[in-house]
């Protein structure tokens, strides 16, 4: 995403994404009470349970986090147990927040970790030289204690401007930690930035305008520029028109209203219907009243192409995580399913949640798994429709 619109809808701070002019994301500020991604507590061990590997920790009264023994990184899990813990994914349903001992703190270029002393380089710095340059500068600054995943913003990056950045983060870390050597349980040792900070950092490489028209966001916007991306001041705009509403001269009302409709038209004429379950997602695409008797493999193939395409903006518009089986229209030609696979897997690699195409199944249904994080805009935004 390369342009952001953050504004008020239906009385919540939302962040709208768009990707050279279409909205990909429209992600809503949540404050529930029960923490949110990125905040670290101070949490007690309640009950651990061996048959299933994880342990339930409580960080805040009366708010317990799943905590597998993986998360733990080798941590020793004792009931009463107290120790710095930090959201990896919020509640959904009736599944409770998931925890993790390896802590993290993100800037622009990199994420320092607490709890894991590897370091990563991101999959799209595709030059050798360039990985071994980012990964010998995190090396001497973090020396193993600390580990470090280089973001795609660092790619060429000065080595002073990551080594300043990586200092800075270390320090954040080293004061969390000693903190919670000292906090009573519950402690909240470090708030999350709001998603639309989240948001810009994510995408500082391909960022060219941030519209708001909230004066809090502006200057909350304009503090994160100055102190980590000075060139992003003149990116930033605010909107001033009290005539129209920001939301309302983008759409955003009636774009919402279709993320929360099961079916969706494409340019085409076809459709696809999508219908969430507690398990899985399931999208079935349609040939609406495209398909015509000549020529009917193209037809067939061209449908699900589009198809392919809108299924990923979807799947990150509506935040659509866990499983999700798509039904394209059949296809005779192994060539024409390798083709919308392809189209696929390169639809959802733009996806800065990760996503994985599988594969199709005997059964003709292309398997997909997109990470869980934050819930899905429908039961963020509850209605009848």
């Amino acid at each position: 995403m390369n342009r952001f619109v953050i504004t008020e809808l239906e009385g919540k701070t939302v962040t709208a994404g768009y990707d050279n002019g279409r909205l990909m994301a429209l992600i809503p500020e949540e404050n529930d009470g029960d923490g949110k991604i990125g905040e670290i507590f101070v949490g007690r061990v309640q009950n651990v349970l061996k048959n299933i590997n994880a342990a339930f920790v409580e960080y805040l009264p009366g708010k317990i986090g799943y905590l597998s023994f993986k998360e733990a990184h080798g941590r020793p899990l004792r009931n009463g147990e107290c120790f710095p813990v930090q959201i990896a994914k919020e509640a959904v349903k009736t599944k409770d927040p998931v925890l993790t001992c390896e802590l993290s703190f993100p800037g622009r270029y990199s994420v320092v970790t607490v709890g894991d002393g590897g370091i990563g380089v991101s999959a799209k710095i595709r030059s050798d030289a360039e990985r071994e340059r980012l990964k010998g500068i995190a090396g001497l600054l973090l020396d193993g204690e600390y580990g470090a995943i280089i973001r795609t913003a660092a790619d060429g990056v000065p080595e002073e401007e990551l080594a300043e950045e990586l200092r800075n983060l270390r320090k954040t870390a080293e004061e969390t930690v000693r903190k919670a050597g000292m906090r009573t349980p519950f402690t909240r040792l470090r708030d999350s930035d709001p998603e639309y900070i989240r948001q810009l950092r994510d995408t500082a490489s391909f960022l060219e305008e941030v519209v708001t028209d909230l004066p809090e966001v502006r200057e909350r916007i304009a503090e994160y520029f100055r102190q980590e991306a000075p060139d992003g001041l003149e990116k930033l705009r605010f909107y001033e028109d009290s005539m129209i509403p920001l939301a309302k001269l983008r759409g955003l009302e009636k774009e919402l209203d279709g993320a929360l409709r099961s079916l969706v038209w494409m340019k085409s004429g076809a459709n696809l219907v999508i219908e969430r379950t507690e398990a899985l997602t399931v999208v079935d695409v349609n040939t609406g009243k495209y398909i015509t008797g000549k020529k009917m493999r193209d037809a067939v193939r061209k449908i699900n192409l589009e198809a392919a395409e809108e299924v990923a903006r979807q799947m990150s518009l509506r935040n659509l995580t866990g499983m999700i089986l798509i039904d394209f229209i059949n296809m005779k030609e192994k060539e024409d399913v390798e083709e919308v696979l392809r189209c696929l897997r390169d639809a959802v690699s733009k996806d800065h949640v990760r996503t994985v195409v599988v594969d199709m199944t005997a059964l003709g249904l292309v398997e997909v798994t997109r990470q869980k994080q934050r819930r899905p805009i429908a039961e963020v935004f509850r209605r009848c429709l």
